[in-house]
């Protein structure tokens, strides 16, 4: 009996709803098909893999785990241009039939260094999926691509036919109806697949077939938009598919598909944004984000170019610290207060905090941007003035003199001490609940509020 396997594929950055481990098998086209549904970007980790240390640098500096970097196995069978052709058509006869129709489903193009990773992959005579950074290519920078497997058939077109086979256990919007796989089936009909490329290896007689895909897929729930074919792309519109000739645009660009061009990251530019021009210029929380990310959300490197290593920091990487500004024409930094010095890292304590200060906890100072240099004392950038000399009683410390000026009626060193000499005449009128609103009563009316004794007066 003649077993054939089909793998899915693996996915791209975060997933929303994760694939667990399962395997089950179904009458397939050509006897017992055996699918094993993987979590994303492959289920179990590939063991056993040889590298060659020799291998392209180009491809090394990606990862040294690229799969162009591995060591053969299998044998690579070439694909003749007739194949080639029939696997191409096969596909798009496939995107150009969906139901519900796709109002943007690209035309896909054959793409040789997609081919040849693919081929590389197919060598390793291994059911499931090279990891998704070990099918970068070199020619479409910063594209995601994604991957079908099978094995066991007897064309290549045999191949294609079961991984869109997988539509009878499909439902737009929902996904699988039934708990059997469908990522082979979507993968075929991503909408933002306008390239694909694929190999095929002989392993002890028996077959093996990879097609990898750029862009990859995102969505096994909505792997394209619903509505009339053509209608995202009227002026492209070919057998109701949308037809930019293959055309991706890189480095994270968007391609308007009714016109084929790309608009382009700010740090980016030309047709299909693979040019880099870096300006300078990073989102202002890119000061408090990890470089470890860079990898993990796709903003960030354009948003964060320099933090990722895309761009290179001006003057040589000086870098302004507490809050300070890079002047990138003069590379000076514009430090703020209480920080001073060549980078900010000095401190001049020469000010004693604002007022408001006082009426805020400690933890203000990671809440506030304001705080490190208006409340630098509460906030412990700066030490207590005139070791840690306060005035009471509304008292306020003069600098650099360490001396407090006290308000009436208190006097002494720290305004701890009363001079009682009396209070104004028309403080009779005045009851204890104004001397807590009005500020200037405890000084005028010292007696009346309760700061001085009463006197006794003989007559």
């Amino acid at each position: 009996m003649l077993f054939t396997t089909v793998y899915d594929i693996s996915y791209p950055i975060q997933i929303v709803d994760p694939w667990f481990s399962l395997s089950q098998q179904e009458l397939g086209l050509k006897g017992e098909v055996v699918r094993e549904r993987r979590s994303a970007d492959s289920a179990a980790e590939q063991t056993g893999l040889v590298y060659d240390p020799n291998c392209d640098p180009n491809y090394k500096s990606i990862s040294a785990s690229h799969s162009m970097c591995l060591v053969d196995v299998g044998i690579a069978v070439p694909l003749s241009q007739a194949v080639k052709t029939a696997v191409l058509q096969a596909h798009n006869g496939h995107r150009t039939a969906v139901s519900p129709t796709a109002t943007n489903m690209q035309k896909m193009a054959w793409d040789d260094e997609l081919a040849t990773i693919a081929t590389k992959w197919a060598q390793q005579c291994r059911s499931g999926h090279d990891k998704g950074v070990a099918r970068t290519a070199i020619s479409l920078p910063n594209i995601y691509n994604g991957q079908n497997m099978a094995a066991g058939f007897d064309t290549f077109v045999d191949a294609v036919t079961a991984w869109h086979a997988e539509v009878v256990d499909y439902q737009y919007g929902q996904g699988s109806i039934n708990g059997k796989a469908v990522g082979h089936y979507t993968q075929v009909v991503h909408h933002q697949s306008a390239r694909v490329g694929c190999g095929q290896a002989n392993c002890d007689g028996k077959q093996y077939y990879i097609c990898n895909y750029a862009i990859g897929q995102g969505s096994i729930k909505n792997p394209y938009t619903t509505g009339a074919s053509c209608s995202a792309c009227p002026s492209k519109c070919s057998d109701k598919l949308c037809d930019c000739q293959g055309k991706l645009c890189y480095n994270y660009g968007t391609l308007d598909i009714n016109t084929c061009t790309c608009t382009c990251p700010s740090i980016y530019t030309g047709d299909q944004c693979q040019t880099l021009s870096c300006n300078n210029i990073e989102k202002a929380w890119c000061a408090t984000a990890n470089a470890s990310d860079c990898g993990t959300y796709s903003n960030y490197p354009t948003d964060c170019n320099m933090l990722c290593g895309v761009c290179p920091y001006p003057c040589n990487g000086k870098k302004c610290k507490n809050g300070g500004a890079l002047n990138i024409d003069t590379c000076t930094c514009t430090c703020t207060s209480p920080y001073s010095g060549d980078t900010c890292t000095e401190t001049s304590c020469t000010k004693l905090d604002k007022s408001f200060c006082a009426n805020y906890p400690a933890s203000a100072c990671q809440q506030y941007s304001n705080f490190p240099s208006d409340c630098s004392i509460k906030c412990g950038i700066c030490p207590p003035p005139c070791n840690g000399k306060t005035c009471q009683n509304g008292g306020t410390l003069n600098l650099p003199s360490c001396s407090c000026t006290c308000p009436s009626p208190y006097t002494g060193d720290t305004c701890t001490e009363k001079n009682c000499n009396g209070e104004e005449p028309w403080c009779t009128q005045v009851t204890l609940e104004l001397c807590a609103k009005y500020s200037n009563l405890p000084s005028d009316c010292s007696i009346t509020c309760g700061i001085c004794p009463k006197r006794e007066f003989l007559y």
